[in-house]
């Protein structure tokens, strides 16, 4: 590529030239500098004078021939500028027709801005309520993402809280405010700054899911969605419900909704190259409340989870038969109703792969991590659970451990770690710290190598509910 000087150089010459002035190059008074010649290398600038004294132009210097050579553009010279990069435009959705003020129906509108749309383009929300429907467009859609219909890039975007996307009254039901779906898989679609707001006390009938993506399409292919600084609250179900991998999730905020806070579901096909699902520095909140749901429900495919925070939920978190691997890591499970993390559903052929890295489990009403069947986990670094109404921590059924450091601290139920699993595996260390009853009741099918009474009640590098999710707005709605 010519540098920023030997391409102003050369434009200057062309024009000269096309000007009908006759500029040559020995008139240029400096040499370009290029990216062939660092400055302490730069061959020697010449005057013309200087060019006609050296012994090295001769006669051919003064020659006619020569001076018509001189004159001649090369082929450098004709380098101009690259191919400007492609202009993406915003499409507000007002210029489309949308009001935007809470009391207008707003759904037709954001389908035309859809429609209008090019490659690379964004769709604008302007702060304010904007209200949509679940049966203008779509039987139960309010907003439909067709991969096979819109363009391969595409980005959603508003303000922050502030640009609120609101589902209307007495909708039907199993309505989302946001469906992605189709044959083929986006190379590029962004949702960012904007808030979801189901609108749940406001439907008669169950079921709404905030962004639902559905199942089909490109299994093994990553669907290419990223989802940054969203808010998705007050849903019927589920705020974010995924049935497809290659989906990130980063700094999203999800509240109150009345099954999940963020589900991934169980692909029909159980494969290992299946994308994973990546959430990230997210905080789930005041989900499945009353009907002991999940904060984050891992119950299929390919996931990781980091840096995340899940509290005050019916349970923390949970994987099933369904759940290939699922990496846990920097994760805070609190104050949950029930279990921080539980291994649940019913017996089957699949194992499945869990590893924990640097996860606390704190003041969830049964136990911290309930590590059950046909599951084999994994704990390179350590675990930490404390002051749950159960045991901290229990292994059983046909769970498979390997794990190199627990934490077991004040537990309010009989036993601070409570290993009755038929396969057993090993625990390098185990810390236990007053805790209500006995510190370890473990059968024979256990080992641990190192057991060693000491206090800790939290992992301090583990992010809290103020460092996580898309901003301090979540606060309107209490912790």
């Amino acid at each position: 590529m010519p540098s920023r000087r030997s391409y102003l150089v050369a434009v200057c010459s062309a024009t000269a030239l096309l000007a009908g002035c006759g500029a040559r190059r020995r008139d240029v008074e400096e040499t370009p500098v290029s990216e062939d010649h660092p400055d302490d290398e730069r061959p020697a600038v010449r005057t013309p004078d200087e060019t006609e004294r050296s012994p090295d132009a001769g006669d051919a210097a003064t020659t006619d021939e020569h001076r018509e050579d001189e004159t001649e553009v090369s082929p450098a010279d004709e380098e101009v500028a690259e191919p400007a990069e492609p202009e993406y435009e915003t499409l507000d959705i007002r210029e489309y027709g949308a009001a935007v003020d809470g009391r207008t129906d707003d759904t037709e509108a954001i389908h035309e801005t859809l429609l209008a749309a090019d490659d690379g383009d964004t769709v604008y929300f302007p702060e304010g309520t904007t209200l949509v429907s679940a049966d203008v467009v779509d039987n139960s859609a309010a907003i439909v993402l067709d991969s096979s219909a819109l363009p391969s890039n595409l980005t959603l975007t508003g303000e922050g809280f502030r640009s609120t996307i609101r589902m209307d009254d007495n909708q039907p039901a199993n309505n989302k405010v946001v469906e992605i779906n189709g044959d083929s898989n986006f190379e590029t679609l962004e949702l960012s700054q904007f808030r979801i707001d189901g609108n749940r006390s406001e439907q008669n009938t169950d079921g709404g899911h905030g962004i639902r993506v559905e199942n089909g399409g490109q299994a093994t292919e990553p669907l290419n969605l990223s989802m940054r600084r969203l808010w998705v609250d007050n849903c019927n179900q589920t705020g974010i419900s995924l049935w497809r991998g290659g989906v990130f999730i980063e700094n999203c905020t999800v509240e109150r909704c009345n099954t999940h806070g963020i589900s991934i579901g169980s692909s029909e096909i159980r494969n290992e190259d299946i994308p994973p699902v990546v959430i990230r520095r997210a905080y789930c909140a005041r989900n499945g409340k009353g009907n002991n749901t999940y904060g984050i429900n891992c119950s299929g495919g390919n996931v990781i989870v980091e840096d995340t925070v899940c509290a005050n939920n019916g349970q923390g978190t949970k994987t099933t038969s369904g759940t290939i691997e699922a990496t846990y890591r920097r994760v805070r499970l609190e104050n949950n109703d029930f279990h921080g993390y539980i291994r649940a559903g019913q017996e089957t052929d699949n194992r499945s792969l869990v590893r924990f890295e640097d996860v606390v489990a704190r003041n969830n009403g049964e136990t911290g991590f309930r590590l059950s069947r046909n599951t084999d986990y994994v704990i390179p670094t350590e675990i930490l659970s404390s002051a749950n109404g159960s045991e901290n921590i229990r292994i059983t059924n046909d769970a498979g451990i390997d794990a190199q450091r627990i934490w077991s601290n004040r537990a309010h139920g009989p036993t601070g770690l409570l290993a009755d699993t038929a396969l057993g595996g090993r625990i390098q260390t185990y810390h236990p710290y007053e805790n209500g009853g006995e510190a370890l009741d473990v059968n024979g099918n256990v080992e641990i190598t190192t057991l060693e009474q000491r206090d800790r009640t939290d992992l301090e590098h583990v992010p809290t509910a103020l460092e996580v999710g898309a901003g301090s707005r979540r606060l309107l709605f209490g912790r």
